[in-house]
């Protein structure tokens, strides 16, 4: 999935499709830590161009990105009407000031703490269901760019989407839940333990991230050049790399940089990605046992 970055694509059009989901969650969730870094407000129009970018060449693409519904929608079965319907979202003359109220309780997320925040705003979120389509896609990206805005972290470092497709039903049946019996107990525990196991998995992939880094930068010390320590931790950060990038990286010339290169290709620590342009060099290894476990 990450290589699609860098146009190493499947034929199988579905998989095409989720992988392409992967690369703008990524590049949106990095989008946002910027917009948030820079000191920027967590509000519509930081909202409405996140969902433009992750619905970029996926499912819901044809349905209005970045706009709020113009119309009402139900949630339920095909053909489900408000009357049949599980669930029925506000009016959409009603959505612009219902999520212009929970931003803003997202930025303070007083008087509660911050996880516990999060877990209510998501609630909110999803119940508004302010865009056509991508509002779960949505909803959990904000989860971690609103512990981010609130301070408590300091990057979105832990990511629920796993948890919750894992738990597909038990998600539904507890956001639902809310709505019927006002069961905010029951909901916020589910989603404290959504963010504790994600926490634990982002903390172990982490620490296998600079145990592999170690071993790379013992093996890229019996190199020639000295770029190929600097040319390691430039992979761990990006996954994919130019030879220019690794120049800059490493304040050295072209020829330096490719020698760096193909120092760790000869080590298996890289490979060189069968197309594109530039020329990419990719770490095999990291990805498949850090980020495609």
């Amino acid at each position: 999935m990450i290589l699609q970055e860098a146009d190493v694509l499947s034929e199988d059009p579905l998989e095409v499709s989720e992988n392409q989901e992967v690369v703008n969650y990524l590049r949106a969730s990095q989008s946002g830590e910027q917009w948030l870094a820079e000191g920027r407000p967590l509000n519509l129009t930081f909202v409405r161009g996140l969902h433009s970018m992750l619905l970029k060449g996926t499912r819901g693409e044809d349905k209005r990105p970045g706009e709020l519904r113009p119309r009402q929608v139900v949630i339920g079965a095909p053909g489900d009407t408000p009357m049949t319907a599980k669930f029925v979202p506000p009016l959409p003359e009603h959505v612009q000031a219902s999520i212009d109220n929970v931003l803003k309780y997202m930025e303070s997320s007083d008087p509660h703490p911050p996880l516990i925040a999060a877990g209510i705003a998501h609630y909110q979120f999803e119940t508004i269901h302010p865009f056509e389509d991508g509002n779960g896609r949505i909803g959990r990206l904000l989860i971690p760019l609103q512990l981010m805005a609130t301070g408590a972290v300091d990057n979105p470092l832990v990511y629920v989407s796993q948890y919750f497709e894992a738990h597909r039903e038990a998600y539904s049946q507890r956001l639902k839940a809310v709505s019927t019996d006002g069961a905010w107990l029951e909901w916020l525990l589910f989603f404290l333990e959504a963010v504790t196991s994600q926490a634990t998995d982002a903390h172990s992939r982490v620490e296998r991230v600079l145990a592999l880094q170690e071993t790379y930068r013992a093996q890229a010390r019996l190199a020639t050049s000295r770029a190929t320590i600097s040319t390691v931790d430039l992979v761990m950060q990006r996954l994919t790399v130019t030879v220019p990038e690794v120049a800059a990286y490493a304040n050295c010339n072209y020829r330096t940089a490719r020698s760096a290169l193909d120092s760790l290709s000869d080590m298996s620590i890289v490979e060189m990605l069968p197309k594109g342009h530039p020329q990419r060099w990719y770490a095999r290894q990291l990805i498949a046992e850090i980020y495609e476990v």
